[in-house]
């Protein structure tokens, strides 16, 4: 049976989560099961209670030029290892995709394991992520954003915007709240985020 899991039937998915992304640390599976399960959607088949397969949609704000649109992140995809190779993560899949065209969402996006497993579902490659390396770092100040509860760190949004702007046409916003759920999802992992000025300007 597929169907979207209800609040109370999501922690049934860890046990799939640990069994298809062992690489997680327990804190960081924590941390998701604590706090995303308590705001996403969870696609999943079930057999006797039991999470066979599944998709995770984790909704984010994206700006695409001059208009935001609420975009779901497809995570999680995962298909427990005596249930593979029966077509049931396609069938997640086309029905999450069938849905949020449904709902009139105008895309969605995910990173895969590889890149062209999901072309046959319409997905199309469109960038890799960034990595930066600091070349000049005895010149630079470091500032630790600090960990803080309810609307946090509204500069910092405001400035990681502005400079995404410019760089990028297509972006998750990065408001108080996303810098938040950010920062637990971080220190979940033991890191920080840090910020490096250069002359008092980020």
């Amino acid at each position: 049976m597929i169907t979207y899991l209800r609040d109370e039937e999501k922690k049934k998915c860890r046990e799939l989560w640990e069994e298809a992304f062992s690489e997680d640390s327990a804190s960081f599976v924590d941390y998701y099961f604590d706090k995303v399960v308590t705001y996403n959607r969870i696609l999943a088949m079930l057999e006797k209670d039991r999470v066979y397969s599944m998709v995770h949609l984790n909704p984010y704000d994206v700006r695409v030029r001059d208009c935001v649109w609420r975009a779901e992140y497809l995570v999680g995809v995962a298909t427990s290892g005596d249930y593979r190779h029966r077509g049931y993560m396609g069938r997640l899949i086309r029905r999450a995709l069938s849905d949020l065209r449904a709902e009139g969402m105008p895309f969605c996006f995910l990173m895969p394991a590889r890149e062209g497993l999901y072309e046959p579902y319409g997905f199309t490659f469109i960038a890799r992520a960034q990595e930066w390396v600091i070349v000049r770092e005895k010149d630079l100040d470091r500032v630790q954003v600090p960990l803080q509860s309810g609307m946090e760190n509204p500069a910092v949004a405001s400035w990681l915007t502005k400079w995404l702007s410019e760089q990028f046409e297509v972006y998750a916003l990065r408001t108080a709240e996303y810098l938040q759920r950010q920062q637990q999802e971080i220190a979940s992992e033991r890191g920080d985020i840090t910020m490096l000025l250069n002359d008092g300007e980020p």
